[in-house]
């Protein structure tokens, strides 16, 4: 058994899971009630719309976590399309053998194009470094105009680690801080010649967030320390507070000097991914087992065309609102098709807790848009941070 691996097995982490699996069963249950009142009980064909999925718009589309996975799905959907991706990822090596692979398995004759881009969003520096890059690219006119923004990346590490240049946890950083600081950079005003287009990509696990955590989460923010979360607590906590905090951020577009954006939560269900690497050997294979003969888990492949679907449907998605239905972004559960409408869990919709998290964040000095470097690191409350090292998965 890996290291740290054994924490996947308490009896907490265990519930979890199990809380997981049946808000899997309820996504996509609800996803089905929800695309038959809007549409009939066919899946709704790829029909893009608008922005960079549309015919005869070639884009250049940033996609994190591309070096394999859904990402790289993703990445590979987009090439065929003919569109300029840039595979964004933290290590050199991993994002030159997924380049080489996109590239070799990429079809011929559709003008697509790719390049890698070293991203680690557990870096507020690495985030500004590679914006510049991007955004000078797109000033110079070498490439498409950028369309499309796929925030992809996420990690579930088996333990926390600090991470003094994030000033948090690593893994908040890379599925939650990095990913907001990308959007706040990329989409200020003035800086790009066509409208973006931001996909999301969540999680069904958001559902099982009880607000003690997001209340355990917010105090460990502004203390500056480790929440002390077990690996699967961690993870939904994070991917909770990546939809809302990307909600606020769409919110707060204008007041934020953001051009105006169309954004899209896209939850792809379950997907075999490397994502689960850090689980026991054991508990990696009963989870597939369990939910492919039910048609729950799906590849990369497959999961990368549900979610390119569901977000070319414009009416696809359910807001935050009744009366608002684009503000903060729809919300789409791609297995059931883009008509497949879904409101977020009512704790990401609470405005309380909306406000709480926002300035929680808003107050790391490392992750503010304009503002300067981080404060020296100071030592983590939970003990056990001392001994985890700031790498992470």
């Amino acid at each position: 058994m890996a290291p740290q691996s054994w924490r996947f097995l308490r009896p907490s982490s265990l519930i979890v899971l199990a809380a997981w699996t049946l808000a899997l069963f309820w996504s996509h249950l609800a996803g089905l009630a929800a695309r038959r009142r809007r549409g009939g009980a066919g899946r709704t064909p790829l029909r893009p719309t608008s922005g960079p999925l549309a015919a005869n718009r070639r884009a250049t589309c940033v996609v994190t976590g591309a070096s394999s996975g859904l990402g790289w799905a993703l990445a590979r959907a987009l090439l065929a399309a003919g569109h300029h991706v840039v595979l964004a990822c933290p290590d050199p090596a991993r994002g030159a053998a997924a380049l080489q692979a996109l590239q070799a398995d990429a079809p011929r004759g559709t003008g697509g194009s790719a390049t890698f881009e070293a991203l680690d969003l557990r870096d507020p520096d690495s985030v500004r470094g590679f914006c510049q890059r991007v955004l000078g690219v797109e000033a110079s006119g070498a490439r498409p105009p950028l369309g499309l923004l796929v925030l992809n990346a996420a990690c579930m590490p088996a333990s926390e680690a600090w991470c003094p240049a994030a000033g948090a946890s690593a893994d908040f950083a890379a599925n939650c801080l990095g990913h907001a600081l990308l959007v706040e950079l990329l989409l200020a005003r003035a800086r790009l010649k066509q409208s973006v287009h931001v996909l999301n990509i969540s999680s069904f696990t958001h559902r099982c967030v009880l607000q003690s955590e997001a209340g355990q989460l917010a105090r460990a923010l502004r203390g500056g320390c480790l929440a002390g979360f077990a690996p699967p607590h961690a993870y939904h906590v994070s991917k909770w507070a990546a939809l809302v905090l990307q909600g606020e951020l769409h919110r707060r577009r204008t007041a934020l000097g953001l051009q105006d954006y169309r954004l899209v939560h896209v939850d792809p269900g379950a997907v075999d991914s490397a994502l689960v690497r850090h689980w026991p050997a054991a508990l990696r294979r009963a989870f597939p087992a369990l939910l492919r003969p039910l048609g729950l888990a799906a590849s990369p492949a497959r999961a990368a065309a549900w979610v390119l679907e569901a977000s070319s449907v414009e009416a696809g998605g359910e807001g935050w609102e009744p009366g608002a239905p684009e503000e903060g972004g729809r919300y789409v559960f791609a297995p059931q098709g883009g008509r497949a409408a879904l409101r977020p869990a009512a704790l990401a919709r609470c405005p309380r807790e909306r406000e709480r998290l926002w300035r929680a964040c808003r107050a790391l000095r490392a992750w503010g848009a304009a503002r300067p470097p981080p404060a020296p690191n100071r030592e983590p409350a939970n003990p056990d941070a001392r001994e985890l090292s700031a790498r992470s998965a």
